[in-house]
């Protein structure tokens, strides 16, 4: 009758164990840099998305991705301003070359955003 007990409750607690451990790995954030062209994939097949853009207002101002928003990495406030955005919502990320929005998603990421693609090159390259 013990061995029957400990047997059940083994296979409970390994069951739990499992669970609990492929629900953490999809709560996990997920990040990714990718081409142009897949940055341009996601944007054409996702309808619930908010593309970032991480340069300062002037550079901004010169020019930007189709309804792009505005978030100077530079800015004293930009974790702040990140915070207030929708984590669960896929996020887009660009800066002029990739420096800045490398740095940021790292910020992305530690703000818990579920799923953060950062553009590879920045605005520089895009067409």
């Amino acid at each position: 009758m013990k061995f029957i007990l400990l047997t059940l409750i083994s296979l409970s607690l390994a069951v739990c164990s499992c669970s609990q451990s492929e629900s953490a790995k999809d709560a996990a954030p997920k990040i990714e840099r990718v081409s142009q062209d897949r940055f341009k994939d996601i944007i054409e097949n996702n309808q619930d998305i908010q593309i970032i853009d991480v340069r300062t207002a002037a550079e901004f101002n010169g020019g930007a991705i189709a309804s792009a928003v505005n978030i100077d990495y530079l800015d004293d406030n930009f974790e702040a301003k990140i915070k207030a955005l929708d984590k669960n919502k896929v996020t887009l990320i660009y800066c002029q070359a990739g420096g800045r929005s490398a740095k940021a998603l790292q910020l992305f990421k530690k703000a818990g955003f579920k799923r953060t693609v950062e553009l590879q090159g920045g605005y520089s390259g895009w067409e």
